[in-house]
């Protein structure tokens, strides 16, 4: 129905997500293996957004 307006990856339900937002943590310093593998494909989606609206990002030094 939507096509190419869904972005991928989907975003799979995982608990580590309910818990990082009830805990009032990043995902991205949440433990396990699925909380990780979550926070990579959130990267995935912004790297994604950022090429695709050609959005400038200043280099924070900060690397993935």
């Amino acid at each position: 129905m939507f096509g190419p307006l869904v972005l991928s990856p989907q975003l799979p339900e995982r608990t580590s997500l309910q818990q990082a937002q009830g805990a009032a943590k990043p995902l991205h310093i949440w433990p396990g293996d699925s909380a990780q593998e979550l926070a990579s494909d959130f990267d995935q989606l912004l790297d994604r957004i950022i090429r695709t609206g050609r959005i400038q990002v200043a280099d924070s030094g900060v690397q993935a």
